[in-house]
């Protein structure tokens, strides 16, 4: 028990100077690059085998024996880096014994830090492609390479900005970190509840207002917090057993919570981490990642909205009682300080400066105008509390861009990523499909690896590697790079709500409670997404839809794709003003897909047959009002 509580205060301390660290580098900005991210990477490994036992089954021998004696090791090539980081650079390719040992020790701590931290399937990844980059030579020669030595893969990933130390490290320490500690600090001011508030008075009221209020919560509270799983647990607390006690089975909340809180990663001002790997690798600003987001995000809530206000209609849930709801403008008042910071950041980024920036002074507004009111301020106990969570919430993403690291560089030393991408390519000529469908089935194959990889792994992670391997294939058969970086970035993120292993239906069900379980929620949150799944293939294609275009073009693109998510929805839930008959549904789907096409004869015959659909429903529906009671 003694030992509990040191270590608690320990992890404690450990994780508030990890934050502080973060937040002096981001306003001060002097450090060294290989400098920075070899203290962060310290501080990370150090509280992974302090947060992470090494066996389910936690003990003391497990502690002493494995635990602390990972900590001391973690300090060897922090320390040594540290010390050495001018010198190291220069060595590469005359590295000294020191550096070998020391670097090998620090790739062995980052395997056991990956496996602790985000579990095994990235761990296998990594270690089956440094097998490839060690043993290539002993491959036939379709697949194999010239061979790399042990001490070279050893001096690319610990002494040098490749690898470990590359441009997806780099985006956790300078960009991702900060916003992370804004998202704990958010949450610790009450921000979670009061856009809570505000989306109840707003929509609580209309039929599946519950629902709805829950798509609006989550979208809010995920754009800030950039994580499905963890906005999850904080908005589904608050929705989940409110849709219960309106009558929603305990499946139908738990998914709205999961569809609505994964969506929260494409919205902006901040998304999910992946946004700022996009906008490293691409070298553009924010604010373009920004744009290109916007419209796939603003849809992708769409979509999950007429799903939920379709679905309640059809079961004959109403919204809650006008009495029981919080008054408009008091609860958008209180919730104000709440979003004053998001202002900030839109307004720092539009002016042209760093994102970096614009987290820091995120991170002050909102300290400020927190203490505006008595239920937000800050004492001095939740404020560190609030940094030692985000040092915390942080773990799992670094650890793996650094591993992530280590298998970009086996893909660019060995030419794989290469040859994936002919791979890719040659797929979309090939001469046995019809041209058209053979693009589809190259963007098919990247989209299926983005899911098949997001499944049990961080999204960041999963789109790395997609994007190593299949963008680059995607951008020479003519689709932009910001297109094709989107494309990719979406379909990472949907695979949390994809089963068989959709995170953050796993992280709703105990929230749902009995009478579900993840496969459930799962599958039916699944099912509310499904016509996102379409939407990178409009994009990608037709980038009005990035808003990259002419006014007359995005307008146009506008109106065609909201009519085609309306059509496609409307089948999936098979109620418009009454159930949907199987010949109805199915030409739904056939006017969604020709709206889907880019091309104005097949969007005028779409538009056609889905405008008839709605006429013939409101004429049958007006028919079955007008018709005698018994009839």
């Amino acid at each position: 028990m003694l030992l509990d509580q040191w270590k608690k205060r320990i992890i404690f301390f450990i994780s508030i100077c990890m934050s502080f660290f973060a937040l002096y580098a981001a306003l001060t900005q002097d450090f060294e690059a290989y400098f920075q991210r070899t203290i962060f990477l310290g501080f990370c490994l150090v509280l992974v085998f302090l947060t992470r036992p090494a066996t389910r089954r936690r003990s003391l021998f497990s502690f002493w024996a494995l635990d602390l004696p990972l900590v001391i090791l973690s300090l060897v090539p922090v320390v040594y880096g540290g010390y050495e980081h001018h010198d190291l650079f220069l060595r590469v390719g005359e590295s000294t014994t020191a550096d070998f040992a020391v670097g090998l020790l620090f790739i062995l701590l980052i395997f056991e830090a990956t496996r602790r931290a985000v579990g095994w399937p990235i761990l296998i990844l990594t270690i089956i492609l440094m097998l490839y980059t060690l043993y290539g030579t002993l491959l036939p020669p379709a697949i194999g390479h010239a061979g790399y030595s042990l001490r070279e893969l050893v001096e690319l990933n610990y002494m040098s900005l490749d690898g470990i130390y590359g441009v997806t490290l780099g985006v956790v320490v300078d960009f991702i970190f900060i916003f992370v500690i804004f998202g704990a600090l958010l949450e610790a001011c009450g921000g979670v509840q009061r856009f809570t508030e505000v989306a109840k008075a707003l929509m609580g009221w209309q039929t599946g207002g519950p629902a709805k209020a829950a798509v609006l919560a989550s979208g809010i509270m995920g754009s800030l917090s950039g994580s499905s799983a963890a906005n999850v647990v904080t908005t589904g607390s608050f929705t989940i057993p409110m849709m219960k006690r309106l009558g929603y089975s305990s499946t139908f909340a738990g998914a709205v919570e999961a569809a609505a809180s994964t969506g929260g990663q494409i919205m902006p001002p901040i998304m999910g981490a992946s946004a700022f790997v996009i906008m490293a690798i691409l070298g553009v600003s924010y604010l373009d990642v920004c744009k290109a987001t916007v419209m796939p995000a603003i849809f992708y809530f769409v979509s999950v909205g007429i799903c939920v206000h379709y679905f309640s209609k059809k079961i004959g849930l109403r919204g809650l009682p006008r009495e029981e709801l919080p008054p408009v403008w008091p609860s958008l008042v209180q919730a104000a300080p709440m979003l004053v910071p998001v202002v900030v950041i839109i307004g720092i980024l539009a002016w042209g400066y760093t994102a970096i920036m614009a987290g820091f002074w995120a991170v002050i507004s909102l300290l400020v105008f927190s203490t505006l009111q008595k239920g937000t301020r800050l004492t001095p106990q939740k404020f560190l509390s609030s940094l030692s969570v985000g040092s915390l919430n942080i773990l799992g993403i670094a650890i793996v861009c650094a591993s992530a690291g280590i298998i970009v560089s086996c893909f660019l030393v060995t030419g794989l990523g290469m040859r994936i991408s002919a791979f890719i390519s040659e797929i979309a000529g090939a001469k046995l499909f019809l041209p058209g469908l053979a693009m589809y089935v190259a963007l098919g194959f990247a989209a299926l690896a983005c899911i098949v990889l997001g499944m049990g792994m961080p999204t960041v992670g999963a789109y790395i590697i997609v994007a190593t391997l299949g963008a680059p294939a995607l951008i020479d058969l003519g689709f932009s790079p910001m297109a094709t970086h989107v494309f990719v970035f979406f379909y990472g993120i949907l695979s949390n709500v994809t089963p068989p292993v959709a995170l953050a239906a796993y992280a709703a069900t105990p929230i749902a409670g009995e009478g579900t379980n993840a496969w459930k929620i799962g599958w039916r949150a699944f099912t509310f997404t499904l016509s996102s799944f379409i939407i990178p293939f409009i994009f990608i294609e037709n980038t009005a839809l990035l808003l990259d275009g002419s006014l007359w073009k995005i307008i146009y693109t506008l109106i065609i794709v909201g009519v085609a998510i309306l059509s496609f929805n409307l089948a999936i839930v098979g109620y418009c003003s009454r159930k949907l008959l199987a010949w109805e549904r199915v030409l739904f789907i056939v006017g969604a897909l020709l709206l889907f096409e880019k091309n104005y004869l097949t969007d005028g015959i779409g538009m056609g047959i889905v405008c008839a659909l709605l006429l013939w429903q409101s004429r049958k529906r007006g028919a079955v009002q007008k018709s005698p009671a018994g009839a």
